[in-house]
């Protein structure tokens, strides 16, 4: 209710938590259809929820990651997408709340571009290195550390659930 969000990409489950219950459980009146239009008085700005299944269990009473993705393949091209100031926000992330209620920090598009160019430049990583990543993307660490420092680089990243010695060393 904090950030207004009006499209939720959620993950269906990870390991041994199902998100898409404890979902279930937060929207009151939680009811949406199969194109993922959310209809719940308690969330007035959501409007779209997507469910990203990397189970690969089909759902037909969801709309999934990959139903957009398969919208985007028949699609003309012709969307003109919107201009970018690097000023402008790329997305919101909430601190865990250890000290106070959870509080979003607002990231614009340069902020983490030149995150993960310091923090590369650092490391002097580049084109010929494999950057090995098991921090999760919703953690700054994995986000800015991982995701955008190898893109601005152009390192290739690994992506590991668990990290495991042996499966790494073999990179």
């Amino acid at each position: 209710q904090n950030a207004d969000v009006s499209v939720l990409l959620v993950m269906d489950r990870f390991r041994e938590i199902d998100y898409f219950s404890i979902l279930q459980k937060i929207i009151s009146e939680f009811s949406f259809d199969k194109s993922g239009n959310v209809d719940d008085l308690s969330l007035p700005k959501l409007r779209k929820i997507i469910i990203f299944n990397p189970t690969g269990v089909k759902r037909s009473d969801l709309f999934t990651l990959e139903n957009l993705m398969e919208l985007g393949r028949h699609s003309s091209g012709d969307v003109a997408l919107p201009k970018l100031n690097p000023a402008d926000y790329a997305y919101v992330m909430f601190t865990s709340g250890t000290t106070a209620f959870p509080k979003g920090a607002m990231q614009s598009h340069r902020t983490i571009l030149e995150g993960g160019y310091h923090y590369g430049k650092g490391i002097d990583l580049n084109t010929n290195d494999k950057y090995l990543c098991f921090s999760p993307f919703y953690h700054v660490g994995g986000l800015i550390s991982g995701l955008y420092n190898c893109q601005v680089h152009g390192a290739t990243l690994h992506l590991t659930e668990f990290f495991q010695p042996d499966e790494a060393a073999l990179l």
